[in-house]
């Protein structure tokens, strides 16, 4: 029989740390769930070899079976292997790839490369982030509020729209994870700022850490940079916080945020800027141009290449003519130029951009590999896949190639329900800034609560400065995306949002109690 020792530890722990158990079985059990036994992934777009070249890993050859490696239509478990090149796309996401492909080397031998390795080293990451954010919730929130927290992300972050790029070779990875990180850390790092007791430099280590990978994720993101220097500053000159580890965390997150742009520039092929200048300019600017020659002629281009409006970079015209419509001098300088003369041109590029980033998840990249297909059927001649034994009247019931995951996509779903309205979305923004300066500087609450706001108004700032950055890097190819850094830094806000409201109607229940 179990001792009453044991029972009492065990009631006296679940009552202090019970809500805090809970949510974290909970998402640890979605997210081994979806990656590892429902086997979502996200396909290859073209992008994995920018970072599977830089740690060898071939994109087009299996070594498991006779399935062809095709891009776009599923995921693939394994892939085969080839000479890595080391020199590539800077991105953080290689911190993962190369113990990734190390593991596989121990434990599949040479020749395999198993992406759940990789999975389960992102999955460790972001299971450590929810860790920290519950304790960080722990100190600073009531129980109802803590409750709706916790709900709030397994609904959010719990989404297979998320969760789905755990088992990818995209850089998005990388910034899913050590956002979430950082956040969670700087809330813990908030939740301090009324303790005597001084806190370990680790903790803004961590927070300068996982800032960076953030950061380097993808060149599109350094200039949230910037926001987070800024925190860290702010954090620094509260006492009784350690002020030489946070100044420390500030001088490496700048660092990183100044030196990626030349790094990115010397060691990233010529051919990924010019395809992001081609899709910038042709793809989006003289799309929805009255007179593309006139725009070009504008921008310094020659006005002969107008006939290619609304090309991409990687789509066969855009491709035939991309090194000689772009010099390579050509830079960004003339777009913004372009954009400073045209505001109305500008203001129905962020409109585009803001309807777009209302979704999650780009419908054009499957969410099952073929070893997944084994459950719903086999692939007929033509490549559809069929369901075995189901029927629906005399007809045959079919699973599109790119077919994607309908598991826990609920907050996926609602917001693609949404009317998806630019001025929706700017009231959104506008309302977080209002409810976190009001927070921020009301002498009223205290210097935890206050730190708390600056840390969502840091999120807003992100959110802004990455908005802009997407849509003038690339346009609106993609916008879905490439706006995933954005859309989650929106979601995060709406988790801060109803963390304030789910605390402010607790307080003033509590205080009618008092006061009747």
């Amino acid at each position: 029989m179990i001792s009453d020792g044991v029972v009492a530890s065990t009631r006296k722990f679940l009552r202090k740390w019970g809500l805090e158990a809970g949510f974290l079985l909970l998402i640890s059990f979605i997210i081994a769930y979806q990656v590892f036994v429902n086997g979502i992934g996200l396909s290859d777009n073209g992008d994995f070899k920018r970072l599977t070249d830089a740690v060898g890993i071939s994109t087009t050859n299996n070594p498991v079976g006779n399935t062809p490696m095709v891009k776009f239509l599923c995921t693939y478990r394994y892939w085969g292997t080839a000479k890595p090149k080391f020199i590539g796309y800077p991105s953080s996401e290689l911190l993962f790839m190369w113990p990734a492909t190390l593991g596989s080397l121990i434990i599949h031998g040479h020749g395999i490369f198993d992406s759940y390795i990789l999975a389960l080293l992102h999955a460790f990451i972001l299971l450590l982030a929810f860790i920290v954010l519950a304790f960080a919730a722990k100190r600073l929130l009531s129980w109802p509020a803590r409750a709706v927290l916790y709900c709030m992300c397994l609904l959010v972050f719990g989404d297979v729209a998320y969760l789905s790029y755990l088992n990818a070779m995209y850089s998005e990875a990388a910034a899913l994870t050590s956002l979430l990180l950082m956040t969670s850390t700087s809330l813990y790092v908030v939740s301090r700022a009324n303790d005597p007791r001084p806190l370990k430099k680790g903790w803004f280590y961590l927070l300068a850490i996982s800032a960076v990978v953030c950061i380097t994720a993808k060149s599109q993101y350094v200039v949230i940079g910037f926001p987070i220097a800024a925190l860290a500053y702010i954090l620094q000159s509260r006492s009784p916080l350690s002020r030489q580890p946070a100044i420390q965390a500030l001088m490496v997150i700048l660092t990183a945020t100044i030196l990626y742009i030349p790094v990115f520039t010397i060691y990233t092929k010529h051919h990924i800027r010019i395809c992001n200048l081609y899709d910038a300019v042709f793809n989006d600017l003289l799309r929805y141009s009255n007179d593309p020659p006139r725009d070009l002629k504008e921008l310094g281009l020659d006005p002969k290449y107008s006939i290619y409006a609304g090309t991409l970079a990687y789509d066969s015209r855009g491709s035939s003519i991309l090194e000689q419509s772009i010099p390579k001098s050509f830079g960004y300088a003339p777009i913004l130029r372009f954009y400073a003369h045209h505001p109305v041109r500008f203001i129905g590029l962020l409109d585009r951009g803001a309807r777009a980033s209302y979704s999650l998840r780009p419908h054009y990249l499957g969410n099952f590999g073929p070893r997944s297909y084994t459950k719903f059927g086999k692939e007929d001649d033509i490549g559809r896949i069929v369901y075995e034994n189901i029927t629906h009247g005399n007809s045959t019931l079919w699973l599109p190639q790119r077919y994607m995951s309908q598991t826990f996509n609920a907050w996926s779903n609602i917001r693609q329900r949404i009317p998806h309205s630019s001025l929706l979305m700017l009231a959104f923004w506008i309302t977080g800034v209002i409810t976190a300066c009001r927070i921020r500087y009301d002498r009223r609450q205290s210097q935890s609560v206050r730190l708390v706001a600056a840390v969502n108004l840091t999120l807003l700032a992100m959110a802004a400065l990455e908005f802009f950055c997407t849509l003038l890097g690339e346009g609106d190819a993609d916008l879905v995306k490439h706006l995933f850094l954005f859309s989650m830094l929106i979601d995060l806000c709406l988790v801060f949002l109803v963390m304030y409201a789910t605390a402010a109607l607790f307080n003033r229940i509590i205080n009618k109690q008092i006061a009747s």
